[in-house]
C-alpha cells in the first residue's frame, strides 16, 4: 500500500529535479518578462556621437526585439507585461513606445510639438 506512494512522490521529485529553465528565459507563462538592453548601433552626427542600444524582450513565449526602437535606457515595467519607455534619433528624443508582452507588436507614440 506504501509502495505506490513512495513511488509516485520519487518519480515528482525526479522530475522537478531534471525539468531545467533555460538562463534568461521566464519558467512560467505568468512570470514577468526580462528585458535587456542589446545590440550597440553607433550614431555621428556635426554636434555629437554615441552609442544607441536596442531593446530584447524575454519570455516564456519567445524572444521580440523592438523594431524602430533606438535607446539609451530600459524600459519601465508597468503591471505584470507591459513596457514603456523612451526613444532616440541620434541624441535627440524622437517618440516613446509601449510593449504589451501578450498583444504584439510594439506601439510607437509621437511627443507634442513643443
Amino acid at each position: 500500500m506504501r509502495l505506490p506512494r513512495l513511488v509516485a512522490g520519487l518519480a515528482c521529485m525526479l522530475a522537478a529535479a531534471c525539468a531545467t529553465a533555460r538562463p534568461g528565459v521566464p519558467s512560467g507563462r505568468s512570470a514577468a518578462p526580462v528585458v535587456r538592453l542589446v545590440d550597440s548601433l553607433r550614431y555621428e552626427n556635426d554636434m555629437s556621437d554615441g552609442t544607441h542600444r536596442r531593446v530584447e524582450v524575454r519570455t516564456a513565449a519567445g524572444v521580440d526585439t523592438l523594431r524602430g526602437v533606438r535607446t539609451f535606457d530600459l524600459p519601465v515595467m508597468m503591471g505584470d507585461t507591459m513596457l514603456r519607455g523612451l526613444a532616440y534619433k541620434d541624441d535627440r528624443l524622437a517618440f516613446g513606445y509601449e510593449y504589451d508582452g501578450r498583444a504584439r507588436p510594439s506601439d510607437a507614440f509621437p511627443f507634442p510639438a513643443t
